[in-house]
């Protein structure tokens, strides 16, 4: 009684993330560094072979570098909030 719920919409959601991008892509940008550092001591050294080099990314998908927006993802929200 007398509560207002407000949900707040799609483009609500996507402005913050804007206004936060720097900030962001710093936070994500360090975190990657470290998530490669941390597998490169873990993983045994590479051979000179093409089908010895593997993509530490390809190994563990739920990792941090999975995640990382490219251009053209902030791109595309950029247009989705731009249509909203």
């Amino acid at each position: 009684m007398g509560n207002v719920t407000h949900w707040p919409s799609d483009a609500d959601a996507l402005e913050r993330p804007f206004e936060w991008r720097d900030i962001l892509e710093g936070f994500i940008g360090t975190a990657i560094t470290e998530e490669r550092k941390a597998k490169a001591r873990r993983m045994p050294q590479i051979g000179s072979s093409e089908f010895d080099i593997v993509d530490p990314d390809l190994i563990d998908p739920d990792l941090i570098t999975s995640d990382e927006l490219t251009r053209d993802d902030w791109d595309d929200l950029a247009t989705i909030l731009q249509n909203d």
